[in-house]
């Protein structure tokens, strides 16, 4: 056995323990399964809601941005800082109070019961439902991708083990265990980086020898303009890498579940 699948196997069986403990830990009623019993402290907290935001893009879509289009992929890097913020400064405390004294546990529901209406469930749930389906289908096919690039079996068999391993611990410990196991991937995802960082600048040379040897590639890549320049003025893109996620976090009910816990 490879040490790449040797860690993968004690990744995998780990999820699965925190999902069993979190089945014994957990409550039986509704609040403790869906928000873990509301017990989640802020460092869980903000690591989870992090880790879930960025996940698939952050490790195989941001690469792939700054491979070829350079430093304009910082655009939606600032958008994923200020998104993080605007979350955990802004709307995370007044979410959490009001939700708690609403007796909301869910996101669509918090808004029902904010704003009375048979039409908030009636056009929210659409929405959520139809927007989560994709966003949730592009991390399940990360997943499988990323497994599949690690270990050499084929997309399907790697697809069907990530979403086997995700859907196991989801249905065993519920919110809390989704919450746990985030919090454990993102302290990975946290050491990964900087590893990564490390070595990069170790292999390369440091960060003026690395532009230096990308500039000969394309000095456009240099810019945050794109490997063709042709972002250069283009307000309404940039805007929207900004924004995307900025806004985009305060509304994923995946990530607003976050505060309510």
């Amino acid at each position: 056995m490879s040490l790449e699948l040797a860690f993968l196997v004690v990744y995998f069986l780990a999820m699965a323990g925190i999902g069993f403990w979190a089945m014994k830990r957990g409550q039986s009623d509704s609040e403790g399964y869906l928000l873990g019993g509301r017990s989640l402290g802020p460092g869980v907290t903000a690591l989870r809601l992090q880790s879930s935001s960025m996940s698939g893009y952050m490790f195989m879509g941001a690469g792939s941005l700054g491979y070829t289009q350079g430093y304009f992929g910082m655009w939606y890097a600032l958008g994923d800082l200020g998104g993080g913020i605007l979350n955990l400064s802004v709307l995370g405390r007044r979410m959490r109070k009001l939700s708690q004294i609403l007796g909301s546990i869910t996101s669509i529901e918090y808004l029902e019961h904010r704003y009375p209406s048979k039409w908030i469930r009636l056009i929210a749930a659409p929405v959520a439902l139809f927007c989560m389906f994709f966003y949730v289908l592009a991390q399940f096919i990360a997943g499988g991708r990323g497994l599949e690039m690690v270990t050499g079996v084929s997309f399907p068999l790697a697809l069907a083990i990530a979403i086997g391993v995700i859907v196991l611990y989801t249905f065993l410990g519920g919110y809390l265990a989704v919450a746990y196991t985030d919090f454990v991937q993102a302290i990975i995802m946290v050491i990964g980086m900087v590893w990564i960082l490390i070595a990069t600048l170790i292999a390369i040379g440091g960060f003026t020898a690395g532009n230096e040897a990308v500039g000969q590639i394309n000095p456009n890549l240099l810019t945050m303009w794109g490997a063709d320049l042709g972002f250069q003025g283009q307000w309404g893109v940039i805007l929207g890498a900004l924004l995307v996620f900025s806004i985009g976090y305060m509304g994923w009910p995946h990530v607003v579940v976050s505060h309510m816990a």
